[in-house]
């Protein structure tokens, strides 16, 4: 399980790795987009350090102080590298980034001897990292006299490919025990994290936005899936007049206005399409939907018993009257 101060160890990364970010961002509000190269370049250096100390953590479990010291020595390099960001995309170049990935990468030579001094067993392979460390950083520091873009961009691929074969040359006598599970775990944790990042930057967007008075498209984007929300679609008219809507169960569906019919067309009830048990529903099926007239003309509604049943999914009868019954089926059948 990762330790508090491997989590916080993650948190100064997340933060060099957003100050990259930004960087990049402000070069393409300004449309220098040759700048994904420069992000390019401060991402590896501090994903390849990241990479490098997790992967030792799983493998050397050192919990002394000399470790602990060595640790927040890492972090330090890694703030001196975000701090340098700016310079790097100003001007391809920056002394405080290659300082702050120095201070990381000496710290891990560091560690590698300590891991060396306390396993005679795999001395020969931390060595191996430590020597391989060392003279890859010593070009990095040498890169500084480099000028010209086409050769800042060359010796970069160049330094990047020396790094990679580190891992590949000191672990061919001696295989690390490095624990995957513990690396899966770090990897999960430091993208949490950094989603927690991307989510605080979008939220201060849209604040910066509003504040711009930017309302109106932003509003537009917010709601703009709910046109096509299932629940704002309008019922279509089916054969037979009437629409089907939904009632309160998902799966119940109810034709109206029109009776409750069978499979032949005629209404429920019994074979001559009569209910003898409700003087409304007598004649022809159009006399349930017809209305009454009292003695001074005014229109009357049948009585709700003297309608026929509407069945719903289930066998469940949404209206039924007194001459109806249900069957097994949840058919109904007059009595």
């Amino acid at each position: 399980m990762a330790t508090p101060l491997e989590l916080f160890f993650d948190l100064i990364f997340v933060v060099a790795i957003s100050s990259a970010a930004a960087g990049w961002h402000h070069g393409l509000l300004e449309g220098h987009y040759s700048d994904v190269l420069r992000f390019l370049m401060a991402f590896f250096a501090i994903w390849w350090a990241w990479m490098n100390y997790t992967w030792f953590a799983s493998a050397y479990e050192h919990d002394d102080v000399v470790y602990r010291l060595l640790t927040f020595a890492i972090m330090v390099g890694a703030l001196m590298l975000a701090a340098g960001v700016p310079d790097l995309f100003d001007a391809g170049q920056s002394v405080l980034l290659v300082a702050g990935y120095a201070v990381m990468r000496f710290a891990m030579v560091a560690m590698w001897l300590l891991a060396a001094a306390g396993h005679p067993e795999r001395r020969h392979t931390a060595l191996r990292y430590a020597g391989g460390i060392t003279a890859v950083q010593l070009l990095w520091i040498g890169r500084l006299l480099v000028d010209g873009q086409g050769w800042l961009m060359a010796t970069f691929a160049l330094l990047v490919v020396a790094e990679l074969l580190v891992p590949v040359v000191a672990e061919r006598h001696g295989v690390t025990p490095f624990h995957p599970h513990h690396i899966a775990e770090r990897y999960a944790l430091l993208t949490i994290i950094t989603l927690g990042e991307v989510i605080l930057a979008s939220v201060q967007a849209v604040q910066g936005a509003l504040a711009q008075g930017r309302e109106q498209g932003l509003l537009l984007v917010i709601v703009g899936g709910r046109s096509h929300h299932p629940s704002r679609r309008r019922p279509r008219p089916r054969a037979g007049g009437g629409h089907l809507r939904r009632g309160a169960h998902d799966d119940a569906r109810v034709r109206r206005p029109g009776p409750c019919r069978d499979a032949r067309g005629r209404a429920r009830g019994d074979r001559g399409g009569r209910d003898r048990g409700s003087r409304a529903t007598r004649g022809d099926d159009r006399a349930v939907a017809r209305p009454t007239a009292d003695r001074r003309g005014r229109a009357q509604r049948p009585h709700p018993a003297a309608r026929r049943p509407c069945l719903v999914a289930a066998g469940r009868p949404r209206r039924a009257g007194p001459g109806t019954a249900l069957t097994a089926d949840g058919i109904g059948a007059g009595r």
